[in-house]
This record gives structure tokens, C-alpha cells and sequence, in this order.
């Protein structure tokens, strides 16, 4: 006696704007979270760097310009 044991199994994928099969998130949630990375911590990265940078500056001004590196860096 046999018994068929085979299972077919149908998937119905939705394809994206961006190509992904079964989205996870839709298109606008990544939109917002595209937002979000580009506009507040690129920015936040930025002002960062521009503290550091004025606070480089400050300190190789104080050490003064007889050494040619503090120019070449200034």
C-alpha cells in the first residue's frame, strides 16, 4: 500500500519598487526610515565633524606656527 506523501506548495510574490520579493516593510515606512537616515544622522554626523574640526583648529593655533606641520594641517 503507497501512499502519496508530495505536497505542492503555491507562493505568490509581490515584487517591489525596489525589486525584494515578500516585502518586509512597505515602501513608504522606507521612505520614512530613508528620511530619517539621510536628514537627521547625516546632520548629526556633520555637526560633529565641524565641532572636532573647529576644536583641531583651536588647539594648532595655540601650538603656533613654527613647526611647518601645524601650517600644512592648519
Amino acid at each position: 500500500m503507497l501512499v502519496n506523501t508530495s505536497v505542492s506548495l503555491t507562493i505568490a510574490a509581490k515584487t517591489s519598487q525596489y525589486g525584494a520579493i515578500d516585502k518586509i516593510i512597505s515602501d513608504e515606512i522606507r521612505t520614512y526610515f530613508d528620511w530619517i537616515g539621510f536628514s537627521l544622522l547625516c546632520q548629526l554626523v556633520d555637526v560633529f565633524g565641524t565641532v572636532t574640526n573647529i576644536i583641531n583648529i583651536v588647539c594648532f593655533i595655540k601650538m603656533g606656527f613654527k613647526d611647518s606641520v601645524n601650517v600644512s594641517l592648519l
